[in-house]
């Protein structure tokens, strides 16, 4: 058994090197702030070379540079780039990527506020295992809680939701949320979920004949007219199934118990705990084998469009297509970029 997990975690070692190369449509991962700085996460240094760790390269108003090194990652492993986000509240930038070292790649996940960095690796499965293709999204809540006089008032929180791949004893995309309440960014209650536990289903220690491409990049984006929640489509190896599931938070805090005052560990862990609703499952489709990176776009009714790109073709599948048709190929030439492909594809998925 042993030796058959570890040939797989191998394997996927591999798959993470050709899947997990950056991203398919420009050149690193960024985000750009209200106030007009572009955050960018690079795997090169200002001159271009390869480097060995990742730096953030922050641009404001289009003059002043600076590159910016990421702690933890100016060592033997390798680092790719996952994806970044700016929370505006705290001026905080969130980043994660994954880290391959030797037998394991795990995905790490790192803070820069104020000028400092915090960072730490996200909790992985007990054993052997390997992490990929991080994607990350901020909203924002409002809820009800305790000020220190005990009185109930109406706040406002941010929310990290990370979502990513992780191969171990058992094959599934992992969740983890972290909360940025009254300025804090409370680090240490972060907890990774199963994703097949918040879908109501069981994880899967095998993969089938399903091409890797197909199940190993879950993503997550807002869920709109909600409070804060997110959307997560995920690959259910055990249902051979692409689902998608809305998670939630709890948004009365004063009804978790009502006896606890505003700052109570327990009051704020279950205040933390996602609550999850699958609403919509279709097939996985084997026609999509790809060593590209592959992107889901969802529509209002949680109907996922999956897209990829590989060289001067992007290519995309909506899953409630009729089984065994092909993906959509759109050539790019001068007049379709890559970018303008994406925002069609993404316009067309959000009608259902």
């Amino acid at each position: 058994m042993m030796k058959r997990l570890l040939h797989r975690l191998l394997s996927g070692i591999g798959v993470f090197a050709v899947l997990a190369s950056g991203p398919a449509f420009a050149d690193g991962v960024s985000v750009l702030s209200r106030g007009g700085t572009l955050y960018e996460l690079r795997d090169s240094t200002p001159e271009g070379a390869v480097s060995t760790g990742l730096f953030l390269r922050t641009v404001q108003d289009g003059r002043s540079e600076a590159w910016i090194p990421v702690p933890g990652t100016a060592d033997s492993a390798s680092e790719v780039p996952g994806d970044i986000q700016f929370e505006e509240t705290t001026n905080s930038v969130f980043i994660a990527y994954t880290k391959n070292d030797y037998l394991q790649s795990r995905v790490d996940f790192a803070v820069y506020r104020n000028g400092s960095w915090i960072s730490g690796p996200l909790a992985a499965n007990m054993g052997f295992y390997v992490s990929m293709n991080p994607k990350i999204v901020v909203t924002r809540q409002r809820y009800l809680d305790y000020n220190l006089a005990h009185e109930v008032v109406s706040k406002t929180r941010s929310i990290l939701s990370i979502v990513w791949w992780e191969e171990a004893y058992t094959r599934q995309a992992r969740y983890a949320p972290i909360f940025v309440e009254d300025g804090d960014l409370r680090l240490e209650d972060t907890v990774a979920y199963n994703m097949p536990d918040l879908a109501g289903e069981r994880p899967s220690s095998e993969g089938g004949t399903y091409p890797s491409a197909i199940y190993s990049y879950p993503s997550v984006e807002p869920d709109p007219g909600s409070n804060g929640g997110v959307r997560v489509a995920f690959a259910s190896l055990s249902t051979g199934s692409l689902s998608v599931v809305r998670i939630s938070f709890p948004e009365d805090l004063t009804k978790i118990n009502p006896d606890l005052s505003d700052g109570d560990k327990i009051t704020k862990a279950r205040g933390h705990t996602p609550v999850g609703r699958t609403v919509s499952r279709t097939p996985l489709n084997r026609e999509i084998d790809t060593a590209s990176a592959v992107y889901t776009a969802l529509s209002a009714s949680s109907i996922p469009t999956l897209f990829w790109r590989e060289g001067n073709e992007m290519f995309y599948r909506r899953a409630d297509a009729p089984a065994g048709s092909r993906p959509v190929k759109l050539p790019l030439d001068g007049k379709l970029s890559a970018d303008r492909a994406e925002r069609l594809i993404r316009e067309m998925a959000s009608r259902d």
